[in-house]
């Protein structure tokens, strides 16, 4: 709205027939609403009396002063807009919300029904056209962004919240009085629908009061600001939540869970926490407590341990812990100890049962509504936490909490009872739960949620995304699922895979399955599934630095991890409603595959800056188009990063408490100028709400034009676990260069040096003249992972002659870490380097490829390579069998096992090892024995360093291999101080 119908408006409010009587927070309309000041935003109050409704949703102090009072008019102003009131068409007050601007946001007409209900409606001055996001819903509203309304609710695979955002420009959030738990099962008593015409219409049932917090927002990110300012906002989870959490139904024996985490450990499967079903604290499997009588039955422990698969709790939960892994068991709300419930019933501490209110399944069939607890009684919640304590000394980490759904606020008042009992235990442990279900205000004590028993299908992992986006955008921080679905039987391989790498890109990956369920751990699954699953982990685990600092992001600016396309592209209508890609911060994007058989269609918004374009992550290819269709191999993830990005990327590491791993890599994609803000804390103290020196805030910024990345850190946090070497690679059309490592001071700079050295492709015909020419660069830069830059040219002849004019190297003597190397399709003519360079190479006619490796810093002019055509046959040179390098991986080593795996054997041909070359970079002492595994498939072999060659330059292992589709290296006692060992691993085709 311009300053001209702003001031209208004033003038219409002065005149208003309607009384307004200040008050200490704001003024009083007709004595029958209120407005005042509230945190972003303001609070229209609905009802006979003053002040604030209390609600288990708001955070403390959420009314605030600050605020001034119209001059002449009715309403109040604040730093974020005013709120005014006017006469309606009907001669009944209405309210205007405005934005800092004089921008109308909406306006609200409240009408009352006899008994007690309120309705009010908002109309949107963006017509039909608005849009609506974030109230949540069921697994029907998953497949969109937008929302259409409903009642707020939850149970099963379904959270709706009184809130949204609407794209006129404003945010709303509706509270009632609370009622005694059991009034209203599942709901709460609020709904809104949108209309036609763009309106929302709101309906209150049963209650006289409601506050309606009014949101200023001129967009999605600030919709949440202002969002959770009013709620709280989420608190930032241990970092061990940001890692993989293998669980599932029906860890039956001691032997099992020891032997399950060591194949997780043995074979290179990165991990973080291990979950229990209930069966960790029942000592039956499949009876649950559901059909138990409703006083409960005498043998029944509530609070202690299964005596067959946890026999020795504490000694089992203290070796759980020391292979680096934390400890989940799952809870529900209701007892089933004949004593326990006598002593609650007695106290008024069970739930009111109302089995006509429930739904169908439960009411007729299960009778453990009757036996469900009040946490909405401080008592009981006091009792619960005196019982649950033991878990908390005896090595329990945390508590997955399931089928909270039977009264709104039932997951708040458990959580808090569990937060409670741990601040009393130890205060300055970070606090996490899972829940299956969420109220607004529920993040900001430490909660995640998961998507609810997922069945395993396609369909259902279609749906994961829009629960991710729409819950963020509903208030929950962090939202996860059980990967692969809660599933009885087999899942879908291919289903598997896919939904790994959709987890990837959740809060946290979490596998789970039923009871008769194949278990989804990676290493049960084929070798080309394993792999692909791995390579999901790897990837994950490699941004785990990202996504932790993300989650302090969120916590101290209020911003998503996640987050919508539309969110920061929001006048491209292709993503209104897209939930199939999203964000990852503000640069990358995730698109993973959804539907069987890989294909895949990602659209590209449109960038404006004059060298802004979207690249492949992790490579210099990039997106010309707004839309490919691609078909993904089984262990892709289509994922892109646009010009700009600053990509904090840790080594590979075995698990979370391994960090920071070795020197931290930070991606740039050159085209635009970019920032990113690194957070660093001890990952389980509570320090970081308030405490400078608890936190490490280091910001990385990128000048594009001077290919320069600067840093400054703030803050005093100096645990071992901090990044203590940084290096940068920057990915551009031209090319990829890595810089050597430097120390993270406290203030720095790197300059990235993108000199390239010429080279010169020329087909000469037998007069000597050039007939065709292809003209190239390659990078002359500091490589610590080796890339190829290819050319490719038509051989018109029966044969050529292949000449190196030049080649020089900084260091011949690592020639073999610089090559040029050229093939005739799939077969490797020849691979040359340093001072070993032939004096020419016939090759037949036809497409050929010149590969220039470089691993070291090129020098000089660089190389040309001519080609000398003869017109007569010329009898091609012997070819060598044809090798090719698989793959090039560096390997960080530390005490315990290092490995790293060739998922690319598996793409689309079965190939032979033929030998694998490992070898150190610079001279290291040994710190012990080392022994060396090789895995072809499901061959091993190993070596010990007494059998193999050790010098100077490194060490080279040979072996003879048989077929493989899988290779990994893995080294359980390669102790190499302060160094990083090279691998090589070559294949031929089969």
């Amino acid at each position: 709205m311009a300053a001209t119908a702003a001031a209208a408006l004033w003038s219409l409010a002065a005149s208003a027939a309607f009384s307004c009587v200040p008050t200490p927070t704001g003024v009083r309309v007709d004595d029958r609403y209120e407005l005042s000041v509230a945190r972003s935003g303001f609070r229209l109050g609905v009802g006979p009396k003053d002040g604030p409704l209390p609600s288990p949703m708001l955070s403390e102090n959420v009314t605030l002063p600050g605020f001034t009072r119209v001059r002449g008019g009715c309403g109040i102003t604040s730093d974020h807009g005013a709120l005014v009131a006017d006469i309606g068409d009907d001669g009944r007050p209405r309210f205007v919300l405005m934005s800092p601007g004089d921008e109308v946001a909406t306006t609200v007409l409240v009408s009352e029904a006899v008994g007690g209900s309120v309705r009010a409606g908002f109309t949107s001055l963006g017509g039909a056209a608005a849009r609506y996001y974030g109230t949540g819903g069921a697994e029907e509203e998953m497949e969109r962004l937008t929302s259409e309304g409903g009642s707020a609710k939850l149970f099963n695979r379904a959270t709706a919240v009184p809130y949204y955002f609407c794209t006129a420009g404003y945010a709303v959030l509706a509270v009632v009085a609370e009622w005694p738990m059991g009034e209203y099962p599942y709901e709460y008593p609020v709904a809104w629908r949108r209309a036609a015409d763009g309106d929302a219409d709101w309906r209150v049932t049963g209650r006289d009061r409601v506050d309606f917090y009014l949101l200023p927002a001129a967009s999605m990110d600030a919709a949440s600001q202002a969002y959770w300012d009013v709620v709280g906002a989420p608190a930032v989870l241990p970092k061990y939540a940001f890692g993989y959490h293998a669980s599932r139904w029906g860890w039956e024996t001691p032997e099992y869970i020891t032997g399950t985490l060591q194949r997780y450990r043995e074979e290179g499967y990165p991990l973080d926490v291990m979950i229990m079903d209930f069966e960790w604290f029942t000592d039956s499997l499949a009876g649950d407590y559901y059909f138990f009588p409703t006083t409960g039955t005498k043998d029944w422990s509530d609070f202690g341990y299964n005596k067959k698969t946890l026999p020795r709790p504490r000694a089992q939960l203290a070796a759980i812990h020391a292979s680096g892994v934390d400890f989940g068991g799952m809870r529900k709300p209701r007892l089933g100890n004949a004593a326990n419930l006598r002593t609650a019933t007695r106290q008024g501490w069970i739930l009111p049962s109302r089995p006509e209110t429930l739904p169908e399944l439960l009411s007729r069939e299960f009778q453990y509504n009757k036996r469900l607890l009040n946490f909405t009684n401080p008592a009981l919640r006091d009792w619960y936490a005196a019982n649950m304590a033991h878990y908390l000394d005896d090595g329990v980490d945390f508590f997955w909490n399931d089928e909270g759904e039977f009264a709104y606020f039932m997951y708040h008042y458990w959580t808090v009872a569990q937060h409670d009992g741990l601040a009393a235990h130890d205060p300055d442990r970070r606090f996490f739960a899972l829940n299956r279900a969420f109220t607004p205000g529920n993040a900001r004590y430490g909660v995640s949620v998961w998507t609810g028993d997922q069945h395993a299908t396609w369909h259902a992992l279609q749906l994961q995304p829009g629960y991710l986006l729409t819950w963020q955008l509903g208030g929950m921080g962090y939202v996860t699922c059980d990967v692969g679905g809660f599933s009885e039987g087999v899942v879908d391989e291919e289903l598997l895979v896919r939904w790994y790498q959709v987890g990837a890109f959740m809060s946290y990956m979490k596998v789970h399955s039923a009871l008769t369920g194949k278990p989804h751990f990676p290493f049960l699954w084929s070798p080309p599934a394993a792999a692909a699953m791995q390579d999901a982990m790897l990837l994950r685990y490699r941004l785990t630095t990202f996504f932790y600092s993300l989650a302090h992001k969120q916590y101290a600016a209020r911003v998503p991890i996640f987050r919508a396309v539309a969110a920061e592209f929001p006048d491209d209508a292709r993503f209104f409603d897209m939930t199939s890609q999203w964000l990852a911060g503000t640069h990358l994007m995730a698109a993973p595959v959804l539907h069987p058989g890989g294909r895949k269609t990602v659209l590209f918004p449109a960038l404006h800056g004059p060298s802004a374009r979207w690249y492949r992550f992790n490579a210099t290819t990039v997106v010309d188009a707004s839309e490919v269709t691609l078909t993904a191999a089984l262990d892709a993830i289509p994922l892109y990063v646009r010009s700009g990005g600053v990509l904090p990327i840790n080594p590979d590491v075995a698990n979370t408490k391994a960090l920071p791993g070795g020197p931290l890599e930070v991606q740039v994609y050159a085209g635009e100028d970019g920032t990113f803000t690194l957070y660093e804390d001890d990952g389980r103290s509570n320090g970081y709400k308030s405490n400078a020196a608890a936190v490490r805030a280091t910001t990385f910024s990128w000048d594009d034009g001077a290919r320069t990345l600067t840093w400054r850190r703030d803050g005093g946090y100096a645990g071992a676990d901090v990044a203590r070497d940084v290096y940068v690679v920057m990915l551009s059309p031209e090319g990829r260069w890595t810089t050597a490592p430097v120390a993270l001071e406290e203030v720095g700079a790197i300059e990235v040096t993108t000199a390239t050295a010429s080279v010169s492709l020329s087909l000469r015909d037998d007069a000597g003249r050039v007939v065709a020419a292809q003209t190239g660069t390659i990078a002359a830069g500091w490589e610590r992972y080796p890339s190829y830059t290819e050319r490719r040219v038509t051989v018109r002849g029966d044969g050529c002659e292949l000449r190196f004019t030049a080649f020089d190297v900084e260091d011949e003597a690592r020639c073999r870490y610089d090559a040029v190397e050229v093939f005739s399709g799939s077969a490797l003519l020849g691979r040359y380097c340093g001072a070993r360079l032939p004096q020419g190479l016939v090759i037949p006619g036809g497409s050929f490829t010149v590969a220039l490796r470089s691993d070291a810093r090129v020098v000089g002019s660089g190389f040309a390579l001519d080609f000398a055509c003869n017109g007569t046959s010329v009898p091609p040179a012997p070819i060598p069998a044809p090798e090719r390098v698989l793959c090039d991986e560096r390997l960080a080593l530390r005490p315990g096992a290092s490995s790293f795996a060739c998922a690319s054997v598996t793409r689309g041909y079965d190939v032979r090892i033929t030998r694998v070359e490992l070898w150190t970079m610079t001279p290291a002492p040994l710190c012990g024995a080392p022994r060396v595994g090789l895995g072809l498939g499901r061959v091993r072999r190993s070596f010990t360093a007494a059998e193999e060659d050790w010098t100077a330059a490194g060490m080279r292992v040979r072996v003879a291999a048989g077929d493989a589709i899988r290779v990994k290296v893995t080294n359980q006692n390669f102790l190499v101080c302060n160094a990083e060992v090279y691998a090589r691993l070559f294949f031929t085709r089969v």
